[in-house]
Order: C-alpha cells, then sequence, then structure tokens
C-alpha cells in the first residue's frame, strides 16, 4: 500500500502509516502517548497530488518526490515528520515487529494498552480518595481544637486586667483602655496552648522601661506566680487571656455567622467530642496525630424492674369420684329430736347432732379465733319434742356462735358478731403506737378486700380504731395490728394460740401431720370416715375438723361409709386408708385441733406475714410483687413495708407467702 499522515488528535503530531494492517486500530502517540485511531485518508481536491490528476506515474511517487515537491512548494516542514517511523515498506514491516516484541516501544498491542489506561485511573482513583480522607481528617482536627478552644469560656474582649485596669474598650477588637489613660492593643499571633488560652503581652506604654526583664515576667508563667518579685508593682506588664481569635468590626454575613457561633458559650453536652463512634475508632490515625480521645464510661446497669415470677397453684386431679349434688340441708334440719345433754362439750354436741342427720356440718376455724371460741366449752340443755336445726340454734347460741348456709348443701359453723367485737377490741387499742394515724393507714391497706371492703377512723377520745365492715373485716385489721406490733417488737395484745395460726413472722412453714401413736381402730361395721377419725383424735387429746366444702368437691360425702383395716402405725397409713381415695391430708393446726381438707385447701389457707427483705430488692417492691401476683393495681396488694422497721408485711394463701418470702430475702 502507499504509506498516508494523519494527524495526532491530542498534541498535532503529523505520523506516517505504512503498514495496512494498522488501518482500523487505536495506537498510542509516540510524542505524548494518547491513543490515535488510524483511518485512511479521504479524497479531499485540497489535497497536494504529484504530476497530473488523470496520469499518475506510480514509479514517479517516492518519499523523495514527495519532499522535494513540498520544498518547493514551501509547504513542508521537516520536524512534522517522525524519523522514528520506517521509510520503506520493508523496513514498516520490521519496524512493527520490533515495537510488538520490545516493551519499550511506544506502540504497544491494544490490549496491553488498555491494561495501562486502566491501571492509570485506579491509581488517580487512589489518590483521589487518599487526599479525600486526609482533608477530611485535617477538617474534624481543626474543628475539634475550635471547640476545644471555644469552650475555655474566654474570649478577646474578655481578658483579665490586674492592678485596677478597666475592662477593654469595646469601641474596636483588641484595643482597650487602663486607668492611667494609655492605649493598648493585643495583635500578638495567637497560639494553642494545652488548655486552649494564650497568653499574649500587651503594649507597652510609650513611658514604660521597656527593659528584658518586664517582657519576661509578663510572658514567663513562673514569674506570674511570684507576682514579680523584686520588681515595681507599676512596672508588671498587663497580659490578656485570649482563647479566640478578635472578631471583624464589620464581617460579612458568613463571618458573622461563625464568629457568633464562637462568641456563644459552649454546651458541654453538644459542642464537646470527647471520643469518637465505635466505627471510627480504627481511623484515629487518620483524624489526628495527637487527638485525645478518652474512653467512654462503661454503661451503667439498670436497675432491675422486672416483676416477680411465682409458680401458680397446680390444678386440681380430675382422678377424684366427681361431686354429689347440693343436698336440702333445711329439710334434714327439720326432722324431730329429743336430747338430754349435761357437760358435754361444744364441738362433741354439734358433730353428734349432725352425724343423726348426715349434714356436711363445718367449722369455721378463723371465725372462732377471731371470738376466742373453743370447741372445748361445756354446755348443758334438755331438747325434747324440738327438731335438729332448732336444736344445733340452741346449741350455737349458747356457745356464742351461728350457722350460716350461705353456700348450698353446707353448713358452715361461724361466731357472732358481738362475740368478735369483743375479742377484738384490745387489738385496735392504738396508745402503743407513736403514730396512730399512720400505723390505722398500714393497717386498711393491709386489710382491704374486694369483695368484704371496709373503712376505719380514729376514736380521739379512747385512741380506738373503729371499723365499718363485717366481723371478717374486724379480724383482719386486728390481725394486721397485731402484725405491726410483731414487726416493730413490741407486745401483742390477743392471745398467741388464737393468732399465731394466721399471723407469722417469717417464711410461712405450713401445717404438719400430727405426731400420732399405733391405734387400733374399734368397729365391725362400716361406718363414715368422720367416725373413724373421731376415735383416732380421742387418743390423742385432739378433735379432727373436716372441711366438707373443700371434701364434697373431691367427692366425699357424710354419707359414705368404710371399714378400714383396724391396726394403724402412722398418719400415712391412715391417710391410705381413709383419705388418698379422695385426694384429702390430715394436718395439725394447733391447739388440739386436726383438720382434714385438700392439697389445695392447704395451699389457700390465708395467712399474714412478717417478713425481711434483701437491700437490692427494696427498688418498687410493692409493684414488683403486685404486677407478678396479676394485680392490676399495686394499691390493690395487701402489702405494706413498715417504715418503723423495715419489713414486708402481707396478707397472701400460704403457697404464694413461700414463694414470696423466697423471693424478697434473694433465696434461689
Amino acid at each position: 500500500m502507499d504509506a498516508f499522515f494523519i494527524n495526532c488528535t491530542t498534541c498535532s503530531k503529523r505520523l506516517k502509516v505504512r503498514d495496512e494492517s494498522m488501518i482500523g486500530q487505536i495506537f498510542a502517540c509516540p510524542s505524548c502517548n494518547a491513543m490515535v485511531l488510524v483511518e485512511p485518508p479521504h479524497t479531499d481536491p485540497t489535497r497536494l497530488t504529484i504530476g497530473r490528476r488523470d496520469d499518475v506515474d506510480s514509479q514517479a511517487i517516492t518519499s523523495e518526490t514527495i519532499r522535494d515537491e513540498l520544498e518547493s512548494e514551501g509547504g513542508f516542514d521537516g520536524d512534522t515528520v517522525d524519523e522514528t517511523l520506517p521509510t520503506s515498506d520493508e523496513d514498516a514491516s520490521a519496524s512493527q515487529a520490533d515495537d510488538l516484541l520490545n516493551p519499550s516501544s511506544p506502540w504497544k498491542p491494544s490490549s496491553y494498552q488498555g491494561y495501562r489506561q486502566f491501571g492509570m485511573i485506579a491509581l488517580v482513583s487512589l489518590i483521589a480518595i487518599v487526599s479525600s480522607v486526609a482533608i477530611f481528617g485535617l477538617f474534624v482536627q481543626s474543628s475539634l481544637e475550635k471547640q476545644h478552644t471555644d469552650a475555655s469560656g474566654t474570649s478577646v474582649e474578655q481578658a483579665s486586667l490586674e492592678d485596677g485596669s478597666a475592662d477593654p474598650d469595646p469601641a474596636g477588637p483588641g484595643e482597650g483602655s487602663l486607668t492611667d489613660g494609655t492605649e493598648q492593643v493585643a495583635e500578638a499571633p495567637i497560639e494553642n496552648s494545652g488548655v486552649g488560652t494564650t497568653s499574649v503581652e500587651s503594649a507597652q506604654p510609650p513611658d514604660s522601661s521597656g527593659d528584658e526583664e518586664a517582657k519576661t515576667a509578663a510572658t514567663d508563667p513562673v514569674q506570674r506566680e511570684r507576682g514579680g518579685e523584686g520588681d515595681p508593682p507599676s512596672e508588671t506588664p498587663v497580659s490578656l487571656e485570649i482563647a479566640a481569635p478578635p472578631v471583624n468590626a464589620n464581617p460579612d454575613a458568613a463571618e458573622r455567622i461563625f464568629s457568633d457561633a464562637a462568641a456563644a458559650p459552649a454546651d458541654p453536652a453538644t459542642n464537646t467530642m470527647e471520643s469518637l463512634p465505635d466505627a471510627l475508632k480504627p481511623f484515629a490515625n487518620i483524624f489526628g496525630e495527637g487527638l485525645q480521645i478518652e474512653p467512654a464510661a462503661p454503661p451503667r446497669e439498670p436497675v432491675q424492674q422486672r416483676p416477680f415470677q411465682f409458680r401458680p397453684l397446680s390444678k386440681p386431679s380430675d382422678r377424684y369420684p366427681e361431686p354429689q349434688p347440693p343436698m336440702d340441708i333445711a329439710k334434714r334440719l327439720e326432722q324431730p329430736l329429743s336430747m338430754n345433754l349435761q357437760a358435754a362439750s361444744l364441738g362433741e354436741t354439734l358433730f353428734a347432732l349432725a352425724g343423726m342427720t348426715s349434714i356436711p356440718l363445718t367449722i369455721d376455724m378463723q371465725s372462732l379465733d377471731s371470738a376466742g371460741i373453743g370447741l372445748d366449752q361445756e354446755l348443758s340443755g334438755r331438747y325434747l319434742d324440738t327438731s335438729v336445726g332448732e336444736a344445733i340454734g340452741k346449741v350455737l347460741s349458747d356457745g356464742g356462735c351461728s350457722l350460716s348456709l350461705a353456700i348450698p348443701g353446707q353448713a358452715i359453723v361461724k361466731a357472732a358478731e358481738d362475740r368478735v367485737t369483743r375479742f377484738t377490741a384490745p387489738a385496735l387499742s392504738l396508745a402503743d403506737f407513736k403514730e396512730p394515724q399512720r400505723a390505722a393507714d398500714l393497717a386498711t391497706q393491709l386489710s382491704q378486700r374486694t369483695d368484704d371492703p371496709l373503712a376505719t377512723s380514729i376514736d380521739p377520745q379512747t385512741n380506738t380504731l373503729s371499723i365499718d365492715g363485717s366481723p371478717a373485716a374486724r379480724w383482719r385489721v386486728a390481725i394486721a395490728l397485731e402484725a405491726l406490733r410483731l414487726s416493730r417488737q413490741l407486745p401483742l395484745t390477743l392471745p398467741q394460740e388464737r393468732t399465731m395460726r394466721w399471723l407469722c413472722r417469717g417464711k410461712p412453714t405450713g401445717w404438719k401431720p400430727p405426731e400420732m401413736k399405733d391405734v387400733v381402730l374399734e368397729g365391725d361395721l362400716p361406718r363414715p370416715i368422720q367416725h373413724w377419725l373421731d376415735q383416732v383424735a380421742r387418743q390423742h387429746q385432739a378433735t379432727v375438723l373436716i372441711d366438707w366444702p373443700g371434701a364434697w368437691r373431691n367427692g366425699l360425702t357424710p354419707e359414705f361409709t368404710i371399714l378400714p383395716w383396724p391396726s394403724h402405725g402412722s398418719v400415712d397409713s391412715l391417710e391410705q386408708e381413709l383419705l388418698s381415695n379422695f385426694g384429702l391430708l390430715l394436718r395439725d393446726i394447733g391447739g388440739g385441733y386436726w383438720i382434714v381438707t385438700s392439697e389445695q385447701g392447704f395451699a389457700m389457707s390465708e395467712r399474714t406475714a412478717v417478713l425481711d427483705f434483701d437491700a437490692n430488692a427494696k427498688e418498687r417492691l410493692l409493684e414488683r410483687l403486685a404486677l407478678g401476683m396479676g394485680y392490676a393495681d399495686p394499691a390493690e396488694l395487701p402489702a405494706v413495708i413498715d417504715p418503723v422497721s423495715n419489713r414486708l408485711i402481707i396478707r397472701q394463701p400460704d403457697y404464694m407467702l413461700v414463694q414470696i418470702a423466697d423471693a424478697v430475702s434473694g433465696a434461689k
């Protein structure tokens, strides 16, 4: 092919193309290394032609001929021809082969030139990223230094002048008037110090000595502390403590914004940056070499405010017999009766009358204790041509009790209201409390129940707590006041054999099985279970009470009869023989009374406990207890913290008191 010329689009260098295979490819310019596309020349009427247009001698078109023709016309510049390019076809082929094999040649393969271009772009990008990070680090460091300087609380206009000097004149920044009429100008360069302030020497008045010692004393901290010993006080130079550069007199909008921000007092909550975020700590060396980063304070442990977790009462088992339908007690009480009583106890008389008609007669021991009534009191009387109901009513009236038929199919013996009022009167006296009103409020809080509300007031004449409520509510208030006395180690006012069944100091231990010796049951016919239990109790000078509402739910009735094994040596064998089929237990409640009820009946027996609690559990103790026990309002929880003894007094069922005592004491 014929050689032709192309121009570099970057440096305008003329390049000569000798090889046809180079057409359509991109090569690097030998002069500027820019990428040049090799394209064949287009027919241009303005281009130079050698010879006639229609008659061209191909043998005459040589490089010498073209050079001579151009030089003769004055349009050839010898410097525009690249001398390194080949001048013939053979030389062009050899030069191209050398360029491909020689890595230092400016003409490289297209793939190599692409890699080199990508490498250059990556290098430039990396340099840009490093530069940006470095500039950002310098900006953060300068911002921290500026905030630290602003936080020192001293500005250039608020200098501390000594020896009776006046404040600087606010007319111009950096200028001020002294008491002697001389002017001072603070134009020294500001340098950052360890505390963010710089001591700048003030200009000396014209009549001052200006010696070197005075200047040294003005700038040396040691000399300032000594107060200029040996020097006249009048020659002590004035120093200014500068925390920020002076603000221009007429700043523009941007400078005014930054100057106002610098003059404002530093807010430690917003303007201080004493530690970097955790995500930026690995780049601390970028943000500044001498940046002081204080370690973050350890997080404060949150106060344990979670509610206590308590185990609910287990559900009753369904393996026991189904409950029987309620009986018509009123009809059975109409049965005729004739009876002569001579020195018989109240308990024996009641159980004999109930046994004649198979009535489920239950003794409410808590009600009898609230009135101080015992089943061992003796009664005498003749009951002729009467009914069972009238006889029972007369016996109970003589014993200070009454019969309640509130539960269908059940007859419950309770104490009369007047007997409860007389028995609890000593406990309601507040003479032994230093703060009667406070004690009354605590007792009221402990005694409240949603199903049996009450109201209290103090009689100012007798200093006694008056109660507007039921006999049961009056008993709860008396027990609450006894709990306060027990907590404060004051003498109790009620007999302990009546109160300690329902009041305990510390964790309740529950009722234990009675200590029973070997017994022999006498009888050859099936009898009711209460008959066999009475035989065992008489041998131990005790009285057996049956919780008939609980026993009835498990399928036991007074009419159920059994012929047990005659010999028994322990409570376990007796329970196995008589009570286990109904899920009932026999327990000693003290005072010579044994009670038969279910496991849930014992667990639901309500008592008031005085408990010591761990100091760590005091925070919101009552609220956490209320939430753990399911109270919607903590005020409804019958519990208080005695402010005198700092003990917890709480009224709950027995199974809850055991868990509460472990929870508040920190036991696991």
